[in-house]
């Protein structure tokens, strides 16, 4: 997650997803927070909604105020707990679904052992036997359902998990993992 993209529409899905989940769980949302990169502000800010979320999140895109602490605090997302980093989890404080909200996703192979733009098994395996885990994962350049299924594949092999479903949107795939 970067500042530069809070108040997009990807935000505004992973809120209202959230949102849908915290209805009957806790949230706890783990940010993964990275520094800001010049010249890659999100553009896909036109949100086509109109109840407070997606106007809380216009102002914010409008009056140049992306950044994560006004999530935090605005009241729109009900949220348990927020971290900055995976280092700042608190074990002993977490239950129901733990969010990873890492710039890319889930890691792939190109990526070195400390990309911090992905969620790397080791931390997914560090936490599936406390909570359920939920993943911010951009789509690749691929046709989506056979990506859906390698990539369910694989995270059935590498983590001691239930099952794992996918609720994807127009650009990113939001994975459940279960403990």
């Amino acid at each position: 997650m970067r500042n530069q993209f809070v108040g997009d529409i990807n935000d505004y899905h992973k809120y209202q997803t959230l949102n849908e989940l915290s209805r009957n769980c806790d949230i706890q949302v783990c940010w993964m927070l990275n520094d800001d990169v010049p010249g890659q502000d999100s553009k896909f800010t036109n949100i086509k909604a109109y109840d407070q979320l997606a106007l809380f999140l216009q102002e914010l895109t409008d009056g140049e105020r992306r950044n994560i602490e006004e999530i935090e605090g605005c009241g729109f997302v009900n949220v348990k707990n927020y971290y900055r980093q995976i280092e700042d989890i608190k074990i002993e404080e977490i239950n129901g679904i733990l969010f990873f909200d890492p710039d890319n996703g889930i890691e792939v192979k190109s990526a070195g052992d400390n990309d911090r733009r992905y969620l790397y098994y080791r931390d997914i395996n560090r936490f599936i036997s406390y909570v359920d885990i939920l993943v911010y994962q951009h789509f690749p350049r691929k046709p989506r359902i056979p990506y859906m299924e390698k990539l369910t594949d694989e995270i059935l092999e590498r983590v001691p998990c239930r099952t794992v479903i996918h609720y994807p949107t127009s650009m990113v795939d939001f994975i459940l993992i279960k403990k």
